[in-house]
């Protein structure tokens, strides 16, 4: 179909020209899942099934045929809890744009994200990969609060030399120290917090 050309000079974007558009993005959004599933050394298949999605869906995600950008909160939840990210770490990841990030989101009971409490809290930038029950990358912005007293399955921020872990304290190699009680990671993007 050939492009309509307004009495202004301009050209106007055809719904050809929109369904490249949007299936670019969906490549794009696929490419980044494929680089992190990479990254990690895993398969399609195996996140498949730490997320209880059919390798096929996977499959389509990451080579663009569904976009991420249109999965429902359900599968969004499924992924990300396989993932072991937060919702905004997975907006950046896959770029989601700024008008879709109210809908799309997980449904966790405990969002994570930003601290909403009046709870004293610290920021790390962690510069090395995690280790433990959640894996994060590098520069990943990680807010740890207090310690709850007698609670072994509390997700914990802990170090040991140079390596993190985000476990529970039960799963702890035996002479880290804890940084405090797991309560959001992002992406790092900008200056380190002093």
């Amino acid at each position: 179909m050939p492009r309509r050309v307004p009495k202004t000079g301009t050209v106007t974007e055809t719904a050809g020209d929109q369904r490249d558009r949007v299936s670019q993005e969906a490549r794009r959004r696929g490419d980044k899942l494929r680089q992190w599933l990479a990254a990690r050394g895993l398969k399609q298949s195996e996140l498949a099934v730490d997320a209880g999605l059919s390798e096929m869906t996977i499959s389509k995600y990451v080579s663009g045929a569904t976009d991420i950008a249109k999965m429902r909160p359900s599968a969004i939840t499924k992924l990300l809890d396989a993932m072991h990210v937060s919702d905004t770490y997975a907006w950046e990841l896959f770029e989601i744009p700024e008008e879709l990030r109210a809908t799309w989101r997980s449904l966790r009971t405990n969002e994570m994200g930003p601290p909403t409490s009046s709870e004293p809290t610290m920021t790390y930038v962690l510069e090395t990969p995690t280790q433990g029950d959640w894996q994060l990358p590098s520069n990943t912005v990680v807010t740890v609060g207090t310690v709850t007293t007698g609670m072994e399955d509390e997700l914990v921020l802990a170090q040991l030399a140079d390596r993190y872990w985000i476990a529970a304290r039960a799963h702890l190699p035996a002479k880290c120290q804890v940084l405090g009680a797991f309560k959001s990671a992002a992406p790092f993007a900008g200056a380190k917090p002093h």
